[in-house]
């Protein structure tokens, strides 16, 4: 079956732009601080080096874009150091002196003097605030604007160790959409599925005997459908209209061949009964 290509959530968009932006935002600060170090007589040749070395790995291997997540990760602390370092870095002569002697040597003297200590102090305050304000924001977007498929309620784990009780070993696991805060035990001894990877267009146009002749050429003893609000609102972020999932749920309980053997307020589990596999759980 193939894979059914939907158009972005805007509001998903929106956030993978945000952090895109946020990390171009502290690469260049980092880029910055790096070229103030460098005039200011610092070598910082190993903070560089570790700020660049994991950048060669999409040469490797992209993850479909995700590997610069994880390049982003690698080289965050030297971008940090880079970064603080536009703000908070003296003269390496000056510190080296002041380190050997205790005192500043004159020349240091002259240059502070350009600019009174209290208006250097000021400046400081307004660019090191202005910037936090900036990462503060972006953070609030970049951490939490996926939170809604992120968080897993209480009674959606409920609903997986309910469907682990249920569910008899060798039995096919298979998740309505992507999101599902499940394979925490027994892992082995399932066959789990996820309808996005393997039949997102027949969950689209509810088409139920493609899933149940899916269930059917796997031969196994029971199989089991779970649907959890994460799901859900993965699927809506995704690109799916709202409400597809809950339109998918209904069309499986008229088909006859399904029925609902558990459900809370964030979880539902169905159970293939048609073809002569079913029965009670």
């Amino acid at each position: 079956m193939g894979q059914l290509v939907v158009d972005a959530n805007p509001e998903h968009a929106f956030i993978s732009k945000m952090r895109l932006i946020m990390t171009l935002f502290i690469w260049g600060l980092a880029f910055v601080g790096g070229v103030f170090r460098l005039r200011r007589g610092y070598r910082d040749a190993s903070y560089v080096l570790l700020a660049v070395v994991p950048f060669p790995l999409l040469l490797v291997q992209t993850y479909g874009g995700e590997m610069l997540l994880r390049i982003y990760f690698f080289t965050l602390p030297a971008m940090v150091f880079f970064a603080a370092a536009l703000f908070y870095s003296v003269p390496a002569k000056s510190m080296l002196w002041s380190m050997k002697t205790g005192y500043r040597p004159a020349f240091f003297a002259r240059e502070e003097a350009r600019v009174p200590a209290r208006r250097i102090s000021l400046l400081m305050k307004v660019m090191v605030g202005a910037v936090s304000v900036v990462l503060l924001g972006g953070f609030l977007f970049t951490r939490y604007g996926n939170e809604r498929m992120d968080y897993m309620t209480n009674a959606e784990v409920a609903g997986v160790h309910q469907l682990y009780n249920i569910a008899p070993k060798g039995s096919m696991l298979i998740a309505g959409w992507d999101g599902t805060p499940w394979q925490f035990q027994d892992y082995e001894q399932y066959d789990l599925y996820v309808l996005s990877d393997d039949l997102s267009d027949a969950v689209v146009t509810r088409n139920i005997g493609a899933i149940v002749q899916f269930i059917e050429s796997k031969k196994t003893p029971r199989a089991y459908l779970i649907f959890t609000r994460s799901q859900k609102a993965t699927a809506q972020i995704g690109g799916l209209p709202p409400g597809m999932l809950d339109q998918f749920e209904h069309a499986l309980l008229t088909s006859r061949k399904f029925v609902v053997v558990y459900s809370n307020v964030d979880a539902q589990i169905f159970l293939f009964t048609g073809g002569g596999k079913g029965g009670s759980p």
